[in-house]
């Protein structure tokens, strides 16, 4: 009778073990995986868009001027005026359109037309006068001067002008 009850005991033993200690024996473990794929999906939405047309704005700078204005007699004057008006400037920084509107408001308060253009494909900007049936273009930063346009077909060019 003891061994029975032993046998029992013992049986009751080793259940209680297998119960309390994991009752893995001959399971598989899974461990936690991270995952690292994932895919995008992408979705074309129509969105209605508002068009806006906004219409140019004109902007007029108006300059006080001491003297009548006036266009430059010959080629030979306004060639005398730029070199006068560029004596004794250094361009340190600022932009070719600072270096054109300071030779805009010097002229203006001298008495003369000058004006600015774009040239370049927008990228440059340059004083231009009329005088004498030319129209005549001066790159202050290269202190370059050209004619533009002549009624005469000649078309010049001065470099170094000073």
């Amino acid at each position: 009778m003891k061994t029975k009850a032993a046998i029992v005991v013992l049986s009751l033993l080793s259940a209680l073990a297998i119960f309390c200690f994991g009752m893995g024996f001959g399971q598989q473990i899974y461990e936690p995986k991270v995952i690292t794929e994932y895919s995008t999906v992408e979705k074309y939405i129509k969105v209605p868009v508002e068009v806006i047309k906004k219409e140019p704005i004109e902007v007029v700078r108006r300059i006080p001027v001491e003297k009548e204005l006036r266009d430059f007699r010959s080629a030979e004057e306004f060639l005398a005026k730029i070199e006068e008006y560029s004596s004794g400037i250094t361009y340190l920084g600022g932009s070719c359109i600072d270096s054109a509107r300071l030779f805009v408001d010097i002229a203006r308060k001298d008495g003369y037309y000058l004006d600015t253009e774009i040239v370049q494909g927008g990228w440059h900007m340059v004083v231009k006068a009329f005088a004498n049936g030319q129209i005549w273009c001066y790159d202050p930063r290269l202190r370059r001067a050209w004619v533009a346009y002549s009624k005469m077909g000649k078309s010049i060019e001065i470099e170094g002008v000073q």
